[in-house]
């Protein structure tokens, strides 16, 4: 019996201890008595936006005859509307074999429109963008998969004098939450 009681009390000790423990820190070694929490925080961010296409990410323009792609591609942001901040820019697109003659691009999306040339690229130190536009998003949670899609339009703008020679350029398609 007195084991029992023994056990219980030192159960009911251990109970105590542990559970003081949340409650209150041990003193410092300092004069001043001060008690310390050391509190371990962590996070996650969400993911903001995404884009979704199944087309391909190469283009070949036809410079031929001036025609103009498309890229399709859907769009999906984890924000309270149904908007993003579509950003479209690219380099000059510059002939390979002299790196001097540009062939400007006019890009568009939803009646917004921008011209990429030898003066207007993300190459120069303001890093011009051709297109900066809101474009509504999806809040699905299939994020990025699901909604309508969003037609980047790219036309070649000829002169009839351009070189000859192949011409090429990367181009960036960049959403941000609104």
């Amino acid at each position: 019996m007195k084991a029992s009681v023994a056990a219980v009390m030192m159960t009911a000790l251990v109970t105590t201890g542990a559970a003081a423990n949340n409650w209150s820190s041990n003193p410092d070694d300092h004069p001043n008595g001060a008690s310390t929490f050391y509190v371990e925080l962590n996070g996650s961010v969400p993911q903001r936006c995404q884009m979704f296409s199944k087309q391909e990410k190469s283009i070949e323009l036809d410079l031929a005859n001036g025609g103009a792609e498309q890229f399709r591609f859907k769009a999906w942001c984890n924000n309270d509307n149904a908007k993003g901040m579509l950003v479209v820019g690219a380099a000059a697109l510059t002939n390979t074999s002299n790196n001097t003659d540009v062939i400007p691009l006019i890009v568009s999306i939803n009646n917004v429109e921008g011209k990429i040339n030898e003066q207007q690229n993300a190459g120069t130190p303001e890093n011009y963008h051709a297109i900066e536009t809101g474009i509504d998003v999806s809040k699905s949670t299939d994020s990025g998969k699901a909604g309508q899609y969003n037609v980047l339009k790219i036309k070649p703008e000829l002169n009839g004098w351009e070189k000859a020679g192949e011409y090429k350029t990367n181009m960036y398609v960049s959403l941000y939450p609104m």
